[in-house]
C-alpha cells in the first residue's frame, strides 16, 4: 500500500480549561492547564497510527522549548524529526469551557514555515493520497505547499484539503489553484457556508453547500456539524446524510481532524464511503468526549 502525505504544522498545545470563554475586560480563573502534542496534521496522523495505515508527516521543526518539548513527545511516538528550522516555534493556547467550547490563541513561529526545500526530495510514486490545510496554506510559505500539490497531482496522487476555521482568511488565488487540483473536501458546515459564499455567492444549508463544491471539485467533499447529521456526496455527486453519535462534549480540540484522518484511512483501504463516514462519525464522538484532539490505542477499547 503507498503512504499517505501529511503536510502541515505540528503545535505545542497548551489547553487551559475554564467555566466560561472569557469576556472583554473579564479576569477568568483556569481550573486546569495542560500541554500536548497538537495541529491538525498531528491529530490526523494519531488516526493513521491506530489505524495501522502507512503515512508520512511532512512539518517543520524549530527552536525553543516547545520544540524541544515536541522533539521529545514525536520521539516516544516513532515519528521521523521534522524538516528543521533555526528560528523558534511557537504554541498555542486552546481555551475550552464546561460545555467543551474551545477558543485557539495561536502564536506562529518555525512549525508555521514551510520552505520549499522540505518538498523537493519527496517522490509522488510514493504516496495514494497528500493532505493540507487552510491555517497553513494561508501562510507566507503556503504556495509552496500549493506547489508540492500540484507536482503531486501532476503524478497521480489524490489530494485532500481541509480549509478550516480560517477559511475567509486565504488569498482566493490560493483556493482557486487547490480546487484545480479536484481535491477531497473536509470541513465543517460553517466553514464550508464562507468558503462557498467566497466562491459562488449565497447558499442556505449544508445540502447546498456539498453540491455546489462538488461542482468545483468532482469529487467526494464531507461536511461535519457537530451532533448534527453529517452531509456528503461521492465523486459522482450522490448526497447522503449520516446521523452523529451523540456525546458528551468535553473538549472538540481534534474531533473535525481525527475525522478527516479516518475518513482518509477509509479511502487509503478502500472501503465503502458510508461505512467509512460512519466509523469518522464514531471516532469523532471518541475525540470530543476527551481532552486533547490524539486519537490513541487506549480510546478504542
Amino acid at each position: 500500500m503507498k503512504k499517505a502525505l501529511l503536510i502541515g504544522s505540528v503545535t505545542t498545545d497548551v489547553t487551559l480549561r475554564m467555566d466560561h470563554l472569557p469576556e472583554v475586560e473579564e479576569d477568568v480563573n483556569v481550573h486546569d492547564m495542560t500541554m500536548r502534542p497538537g495541529g491538525c496534521v498531528f491529530n490526523i496522523a494519531s488516526v493513521f497510527r491506530v489505524m495501522h495505515v502507512p503515512y508520512e508527516l511532512c512539518y517543520p521543526l524549530g527552536t525553543g522549548m516547545y520544540a524541544r518539548y515536541l522533539a521529545e513527545e514525536l520521539a516516544k511516538r516513532n515519528i521521523e524529526p521534522g524538516y528543521h528550522l533555526q528560528e523558534e516555534n511557537g504554541t498555542c493556547f486552546c481555551l475550552v469551557d464546561d460545555n467543551g467550547n474551545r477558543t485557539f490563541l495561536a502564536v506562529h513561529g518555525a512549525e508555521y514555515y514551510f520552505p520549499m526545500e522540505m518538498f523537493t526530495s519527496l517522490d509522488p510514486s510514493q504516496y495514494g493520497i497528500a493532505y493540507a490545510g487552510g491555517i497553513d496554506v494561508e501562510e507566507e510559505t503556503g504556495e509552496n505547499i500549493i506547489t508540492c500539490l500540484e507536482r503531486m497531482h501532476e503524478h497521480g496522487v489524490t489530494i485532500c484539503f481541509a480549509p478550516g476555521p480560517r477559511v475567509r482568511h486565504i488569498a482566493m488565488d490560493r483556493i482557486e489553484r487547490i480546487l484545480q487540483l479536484q481535491p477531497i473536501l473536509h470541513m465543517n458546515a460553517r466553514e464550508g457556508m464562507t468558503l462557498v459564499q467566497r466562491l459562488s455567492g449565497h447558499v442556505s444549508n449544508s445540502d447546498e453547500v456539498v453540491k455546489v463544491l462538488h461542482g468545483f471539485t468532482q469529487q467526494v467533499v464531507v461536511l461535519t456539524d457537530g451532533g448534527n447529521s453529517l452531509v456528503y456526496c461521492d465523486a459522482e455527486g450522490h448526497l447522503f446524510h449520516q446521523p452523529t453519535e451523540q456525546v458528551r462534549q468535553i473538549d472538540g480540540t481534534g474531533a473535525g481532524d481525527c475525522h478527516a484522518g479516518m475518513v482518509l484511512c477509509g479511502l487509503m483501504l478502500e472501503k465503502d464511503l458510508h461505512e467509512v463516514m460512519r466509523e469518522a462519525n464514531h471516532i469523532a464522538g471518541i475525540i470530543a468526549g476527551k481532552t486533547g484532539g490524539e486519537l490513541c490505542l487506549e480510546d478504542m477499547s
